[in-house]
């Protein structure tokens, strides 16, 4: 089995804040390096990341790690809400508003399942509420409820407060 070029150009793209990340295939497989130290390799789908750093990366950690940032980036969007209404800033507000309704039309659009759950989905057998992202299980349970709850209740506070003004 070949190494996976998509999988090497991804890490390499998450890890770019730590310097410069570059690869080289060799041997057939793939060796990472930061500022021309090798870091990691990429061989028969197995990660192996060099000492003082994770030993092996699972393409589920991959994706579950980048669901949960989405999820914070979503949750901080929808209490930003609120808080930018209370102080009258309006338009920052109805961005972050817009923001959230563009994954909700996402979510809508996959039958109310993050696109990152089928991917997910994938690499394990595992069908827990939190297999895809690291939150405690009733949280991912009720996901949903809650956000969706405090997101509707930001919006109208948006609206009454923008209505207010107009």
């Amino acid at each position: 089995m070949a190494s996976d070029l998509t999988f090497v150009e991804y890490v390499c793209d998450q890890m770019s804040a730590a310097g410069t990340i570059t690869f080289r295939k060799m041997f057939g497989e793939y060796a990472i390096y930061c500022e021309g130290k090798v870091v990691a390799l990429e061989h028969l789908s197995s990660r192996t990341f060099a000492p003082g750093y994770s030993t092996v990366v699972s393409p589920l950690t991959v994706i579950r790690l980048g669901h949960t940032i989405v999820w914070v980036f979503f949750v901080a969007c929808i209490f930003a809400i609120p808080l930018f209404t209370a102080s009258s800033h309006f338009r920052l507000a109805a961005l972050f508003t817009a923001i959230v309704a563009v994954e909700v039309g996402v979510l809508v659009l996959n039958g109310m399942r993050c696109p990152l759950t089928g991917i997910a989905a994938r690499y394990t057998d595992d069908r827990r509420p939190n297999f895809d992202i690291y939150l405690p299980e009733w949280l991912a349970r009720n996901n949903k409820q809650i956000f969706g709850t405090i997101y509707a209740i930001a919006v109208l506070f948006l609206l009454v407060r923008w209505l207010r003004v107009i």
